[in-house]
């Protein structure tokens, strides 16, 4: 092992991690220089990773992945630039077109780690390091490579028994978290996640959503999609960009101004982007007034295209509307004959979930519904529910009838009838007796 000590003087301040120390003021003696040096804490493991740390750092040689300008030939300890600091130092010296610039400079760093089989797994702010620009600014770099995963070809030793749980608690996926094997998608969640924190100012929690609001509603997709518990249901690198691109197409500001603006041209057969409408209301979920004044009046055929394009998005939005309409919206300020819209909204995506057998869905979105039709008690809702029963058939039938076998109130307020369904017709045709308020 060559010693350091000849050619770099340590000295304070260092800071130490899991598995290793970082003296980030190291002089050269050669020159003078201030570097960065790592070397392990004690104990086998702690050695390993940093030799597997160097070795990936090695094979990935790109701008925005912390450059090694030293090593020991044993793996022992390596050298790097100093660092002006991390994310989490600089988070209030960093604006949202920065952060936009970091995300992607970030991305193309992993996409070349993603091609070779590395997965950083340990994504956080303080593992995005400021170095010092060409004139242009800061350059950000993703450092801490120490817990990568190395493709199975090289004939590395597992580091990690199966079932162990890694990275940085509120930072890393569930899947890291629980000890499963990381994928792509798990450096995708992290990236969400130090999103989550940067634009709302608070630490992530492990599985608690974070999504930003107020100014910062824009990202809200973006934040919402990285972040999904399902790996399969998070963006790969290139819609990670595209979501990216799609946060600075909506101009930021209050979301019911946007809405009505939306909703209003539609209404005058003006062209809108259906989708950044429906990202707005995807993006807005507690605003009740844009959902009560503003998305209940969208009309039928914009609703059927919503259901098709996303029916998750669209039974999410069907839910929210649901929870307006039985807790949140201010009814003092309007008509109870105001209720008849929203609930319209929700029976045409309901009723499209359904035509497209949408199970899933449809069971989510039928009890919220449900709930909602019967504290509002109007007639022709009820009528309409009624003759949507009688002809529903098929798989979604199986699920209505499954919703109405755990809540019998339900079944009690829309029977007796004789659906063609013969499930439903067994809870409908002899309804049970609704309980007594």
């Amino acid at each position: 092992m060559a010693n350091y000590k000849a050619s770099y003087k340590l000295g304070a301040p260092y800071k130490e991690g899991g598995f290793a120390k970082v003296y980030y003021k190291a002089t050269r003696r050669a020159d003078g220089a201030t570097v960065a040096l790592k070397k392990p804490k004690i104990g086998r493991q702690a050695t390993e990773r940093l030799r597997r740390e160097i070795d990936v750092q090695l094979d990935l040689p790109h701008p925005n992945i912390m450059p090694i300008l030293d090593a020991d030939p044993d793996r022992r300890w390596f050298v790097m630039p100093s660092a002006e600091g991390n994310l989490e130092d600089l988070r209030a010296k960093v604006d949202e077109e920065e952060f936009a610039t970091l995300l992607l400079e970030a991305v193309d760093a992993l996409a070349v780690a993603h091609s070779k089989e590395h997965v950083h797994r340990d994504l956080t702010p303080p593992n995005i390091l400021a170095l010092p620009g060409d004139g242009t600014g800061r350059k950000w770099v993703i450092a801490d490579w120490g817990l990568v995963t190395r493709p199975y070809a090289t004939g590395s030793v597992p580091l990690t028994k199966a079932g162990t749980p890694l990275g940085t608690d509120g930072y890393a996926a569930p899947e890291v978290m629980s000890g499963h094997s990381a994928t792509a998608a798990a450096d995708v969640y992290s990236l969400g996640r130090i999103a989550g924190w940067y634009l709302t100012g608070r630490r992530p929690v492990p599985n608690v959503a974070l999504l930003p609001d107020d100014d910062k509603v824009r990202w809200r997709t973006f934040v919402r999609k990285c972040t999904d518990p399902d790996p399969a249901q998070r963006p790969d690198l290139k819609a990670f960009r595209d979501l990216l691109d799609q946060v600075f197409a909506l101009p930021p500001g209050p979301s019911p101004e946007r809405a009505h603006e939306m909703v209003r041209n539609i209404l005058r057969g003006q062209p809108v982007a259906y989708g950044d409408l429906f990202r707005l209301a995807a993006d807005s979920p507690q605003d009740a007034d844009a959902y009560i004044d503003d998305f209940a009046r969208l009309p039928p055929d914009v609703l059927q295209e919503w259901v098709r394009r996303d029916p998750e998005g669209a039974a999410r939005a069907a839910c929210q509307m649901c929870e307006h309409l039985t807790q949140d919206a201010p009814w003092e300020d309007r008509d109870r004959e105001y209720a008849i819209r929203p609930l319209s909204f929700v029976q045409e995506i309901l009723k499209e979930l359904a035509v497209l057998d949408q199970a899933r869905p449809v069971e989510d979105v039928a009890l919220d519904f449900f709930a909602a039709d019967m504290k509002w008690a109007w007639p022709s809702q009820r009528t309409w529910v009624r003759g949507w029963l009688s002809a529903l058939n098929g798989r979604c039938a199986d699920v209505i009838a499954l919703v109405m076998t755990r809540n019998p109130v339900i079944a009690a307020y829309y029977g007796p009838l004789r659906p063609r369904h013969p499930g439903l017709a067994s809870l409908l045709e002899r309804p049970p007796t609704a309980p007594s308020p």
